[in-house]
């Protein structure tokens, strides 16, 4: 792998099989996330592993994350993606122990819209628990490491606890042995995720291995006094034609996650009684966010803190990445305009406005001189712009910005999911910052790199009613000595609330 083409920069996480690593990729000149499996019989079936790996990584959706190529070396296959800056559900059970129904449904609908666009175009995750779950700056959810079927021996990470009684291994011939994991499957790995993410705590815990896979296959008792766990107990049902389908776990994970977080569930489980504790009455509200009305949802501790650790295994993959030194955060330079103060009760937003629309080109080539036209993707409520300097461009001079914009449901939903979003990017990033008074919720923070691929990038992210909006602005150095990084950045950013307002056609 340190051939001519690749050069290993450093780990990624290590995870099970197999080893990520952050290489540098000499022909496209792009840092990546590589992989590396052994091929089951040398390179007679690379073919047909590169087929699969594609199959799934090709699916273009904002929540499944892409496989840019497979490369065969000798009797091993690389599988080479995009570096995603994310913290995984496993890591965010860790820190937290329960993150409620609400926070808990508000990561499933976007997990689960993924699954249902894979499904419609015959793929399977096959591999889903709360490591391969990312919880992405944007309030976005990523699907990682879709199964491969031709290397089912060394992809067979599947936990646990969170592998459908379909696909369990037993001692009988029907018992989970080569069976080819389906949509239902995939649905029941789903419930497992939910379960854990509220109640801080996987569904089937037990103290070996084995006594899990045969819990899983007895089932749970779960006493339903509420949607939620209605849809937890029928999501886990053993029979997969018991289970419900996308459209009914869709309405049901929209009504979950439209409820504020201390409106707990109450659930019974082999006859012991796991309930809520909901926020007191008598507690002390907290002081009021500077230009906001409506009231903030926090979500509040379904459960003392499990050591969950041992369940969820030491095998799950958690894409942090390494090797990134963060710069120290930049003062805001003042180049942006004054801004108005935004209004609290501006109405929802139908779908996002097109991103590309709210810059001027004299702008563009200011920022990123030669960037020629933009790169696009829109796909429902989720749609991205972004300019980069052509690599002709000297180093130095080489500028790169991106506007994205996501609409959510409503506005309870919007706020539960971008605070979902500003405790990723405070953990990833020690020059995190909240921004008051730019939207009605915003933070920023800056990455430096100063390895072979120099960047200096600065983020905004915000929130406007239900959407989310993220901004990025950076150039191909090392440090921001002047601040015009991080002034620019402002600037854009500002420009772009102020169009957003006017609510752009």
């Amino acid at each position: 792998m340190s051939g001519d083409r690749f050069h290993p920069i450093g780990p990624l996480a290590q995870g099970a099989p197999g080893r990520a690593l952050r290489v540098f990729d000499r022909r496209t000149g792009m840092e990546v996330a590589a992989k590396r499996l052994p091929l089951p019989e040398g390179r007679a079936d690379f073919d047909e592993v590169r087929r699969q790996a594609m199959a799934a990584g090709s699916l273009r959706h904002p929540s499944i994350h892409p496989v840019h190529e497979v490369v065969g070396a000798g009797a091993e296959v690389w599988i080479l993606s995009p570096i995603v800056n994310g913290w995984s559900l496993r890591a965010e059970l860790h820190q937290r122990a329960a993150l409620g129904p609400a926070a808990a449904a508000a990561i499933g609908l976007r997990a689960l819209d993924a699954l249902t666009y894979a499904h419609r175009h015959g793929v399977t995750h096959g591999n889903l628990h709360p490591g391969n779950v990312l919880l992405a700056p944007g309030g976005h959810v990523v699907l990682n490491d879709f199964a491969i079927p031709a290397l089912a021996a060394e992809t067979a990470a599947r936990l646990p606890g969170f592998t459908a009684p379909e696909l369990t291994p037993g001692d009988g011939p029907d018992d989970g042995d080569g069976v080819v994991p389906g949509p239902a499957a995939d649905l029941w790995a789903l419930g497992a995720i939910l379960y854990a993410a509220a109640l801080g705590r996987p569904p089937f815990v037990r103290a070996t291995p084995a006594a899990t896979a045969e819990a899983v296959r007895q089932g749970i008792a779960i006493e339903a006094k509420d949607p939620f766990t209605a849809l937890l107990r029928d999501l886990l049902d053993p029979d997969p034609a018991r289970r419900p389908d996308a459209a009914t776990v869709h309405g049901a994970l929209r009504g979950a996650a439209a409820r504020p977080a201390f409106e707990v569930a109450t659930v019974t489980v082999g006859g012991v009684e796991i309930v809520g504790r909901p926020i007191p009455a008598d507690a002390p509200a907290p002081p009021p966010a500077p230009a906001k009305s409506s009231p903030r949802v926090r979500p509040a501790a379904l459960i003392p803190a499990v050591a969950v650790a041992a369940v969820l295994g030491a095998g799950l993959a958690l894409l942090v990445p390494v090797g990134t030194t963060a710069a120290p955060p930049a003062a805001a330079s003042g180049t942006g305009p004054a801004a108005a103060p935004v209004p609290d009760d501006i109405p929802p937003f139908a779908k996002p406005p097109e991103p590309c629309r709210l810059v001027s080109d004299d702008l563009v080539r200011e920022l990123a001189p030669s960037a020629g036209k933009p790169f696009t993707y829109v796909k429902g409520d989720f749609t991205s712009c972004s300019w980069k300097s052509d690599y002709a461009i000297p180093e130095a001079k080489r500028g790169e910005l991106s506007i994205t914009l996501n609409t959510l449901d409503s506005e309870t939903m919007s706020d539960a999911t971008f605070d979902l979003s500003k405790r990723v990017a405070s953990r990833l990033h020690t020059n995190y910052r909240e921004v008051d008074g730019l939207a009605h919720d915003a933070f920023t923070y800056t990455d430096a790199a100063t390895s072979s691929l120099r960047r200096y990038k600065v983020t905004y992210e915000f929130r406007l009613s239900n959407l989310h909006g993220t901004v990025e602005y950076g150039r191909s150095v090392g440090v921001d000595p002047d601040g015009s990084i991080a002034g620019n950045a402002e600037k854009l950013t500002r420009l772009v609330i102020g169009r957003l307002l006017k609510r752009p056609n």
